[in-house]
């Protein structure tokens, strides 16, 4: 876990450099960082503190598992207007056979949706414009008929704003490590050789479900 002596000295390193920026960006990530939350909050309270007399924004942003969250921490995110980044890979049978508690071995599915519900209850405007979903794509994901993990209301609502990112596992180009990789490569192929009529790529990714369209879209 970052010691303040190190963050201190971050701060004292990044302040001088950017006096002439519009804006400042500090991002959190880790690990997970909401557990070295007393951390996080002494860095931003530094910050703004010395920034006050600067005619400069401060942007916030944190990377989570989404997993820990407490009315303090809720109550600091929407205070300083913090963009957060959740983690979810999709439906409750695919995350929480990737995503699960060390101490207990369970998955993490339900307390995800738990705290997105928290936040959605708190502010909805909070949730819909400062909430993001990162999921990772796997033939996994390709293993699970349907759409139905968008079709949850929280998730949809993301979606529908634009705060659902899909992420697609870039090989290396190594057939004996990219397997998985060029395993959904061929499945595309199938799928597309199935379809007739398509003259441009936004009307074969138009054709595909959400979880088939990331692949072939970021190849």
């Amino acid at each position: 876990e970052m010691t303040w002596d190190t963050a201190r000295k971050a701060i004292d390193f990044f302040l001088p450099r950017a006096r002439k920026e519009g804006h400042l960006r500090v991002d959190f990530f880790g690990g997970e960082p909401l557990l070295a939350f007393s951390l996080m909050e002494r860095i931003v309270t530094t910050i703004k503190e010395r920034i006050r007399d600067r005619n400069q924004e401060l942007i916030i942003s944190v990377s989570s598992n989404g997993t820990v969250l407490s009315q303090k921490i809720l109550d600091f995110l929407i205070e300083h207007d913090v963009h957060i980044q959740i983690s979810i890979d999709g439906e409750k049978e695919l995350q929480d056979a990737k995503r699960k508690f060390k101490t207990s071995n369970t998955g993490s599915f339900d307390t995800i949706m738990k705290n997105l519900q928290t936040i959605f209850d708190r502010s909805p405007g909070y949730y819909k414009n400062k909430v993001t979903l990162k999921a990772v794509i796997t033939t996994e994901s390709l293993n699970i008929p349907g759409d139905d993990f968008l079709r949850i209301p929280l998730i949809d609502t993301l979606n529908t704003s634009g705060g659902l990112s899909v992420l697609n596992k870039s090989p290396h180009y190594n057939l004996s490590k990219d397997a998985d990789f060029f395993d959904r490569l061929h499945r595309l192929g199938k799928l597309l050789l199935e379809k007739k009529d398509l003259n441009t790529i936004e009307e074969v990714i138009e054709r595909h479900s959400y979880k088939n369209k990331y692949p072939f879209h970021n190849t």
